[in-house]
């Protein structure tokens, strides 16, 4: 059996994400508005207005009373997930933001951006971290090339990952916003969609080469070494 949403609009393909508890799929979408769809029935809950371009990502907070988007327009926002109402509004890259992920206490979410182009220089993509409810930004995590199209907490959320478009992926250490590593390669297109498995030991990560790699142990561990 399968149920039917129709946006009435253009959802960006891959960029859905499901409530904690499974009730509600939020949907992002190419016309700016995210879409909060009850899965039981396929109907609309919440249409969410206020981004002023394309939506790129969507992701709800751990306890499921939030929903995240990051947009086109350098900015995420924070939604109220049973009202459909604006919470906070997140700004200060000087790109679009182009994935997010909430740390596993909700406390803090993570944000990154596409870099932007100079005159005669490229500034590398970075990921933002903000606290939440301030909004305050908690640090920021620099990449080497191009945009940033990914980032996932580990389940401790001590780490992050972030999937490059240079075809590289990044593991971070939070407390001191250094690259745990030097940079892991394996795919020959972009990186877009990356996550830590749920004992934290392993990342998989998509790239636009169609193939998923699977990271195993001590390229994630809390130490410097070599690629695998």
């Amino acid at each position: 059996m399968k149920s039917g949403f129709s946006a009435g609009t253009r959802p960006r393909p891959g960029r859905f994400a499901f409530s904690p508890d499974g009730k509600l799929l939020a949907s992002a979408s190419v016309d700016a508005t995210v879409r909060l769809w009850d899965v039981a029935t396929g109907n609309p809950v919440h249409v969410l207005t206020g981004h002023s371009a394309r939506l790129w990502s969507v992701a709800f907070s751990p306890d499921g009373q939030q929903l995240a988007s990051a947009s086109a327009d350098k900015s995420v926002k924070i939604w109220d997930v049973a009202k459909g109402e604006l919470l906070l509004t997140l700004t200060g890259p000087d790109s679009p933001v182009l994935g997010i992920a909430f740390a596993p206490d909700g406390k803090t979410l993570a944000g990154c951006t596409a870099g932007v182009e100079r005159v005669v220089t490229r500034e590398p993509g970075q990921i933002r971290l903000w606290n939440l409810p301030t909004g305050e930004v908690e640090q920021s995590l620099h990449g080497q090339f191009g945009a940033i199209k990914g980032v996932a907490f580990s389940p401790d959320g001590q780490r992050l990952v972030s999937g490059n478009a240079d075809g590289t992926v990044t593991v971070w250490v939070r407390r001191t916003g250094q690259e745990l590593l030097t940079t892991l390669h394996g795919h020959l297109g972009a990186v877009s969609s990356v996550a830590f498995s749920p004992d934290g030991q392993r990342v998989a990560s998509g790239g636009s080469d169609g193939n998923v790699i699977l990271w195993n142990g001590m390229p994630l561990a809390d130490k410097r070494g070599r690629d695998p």
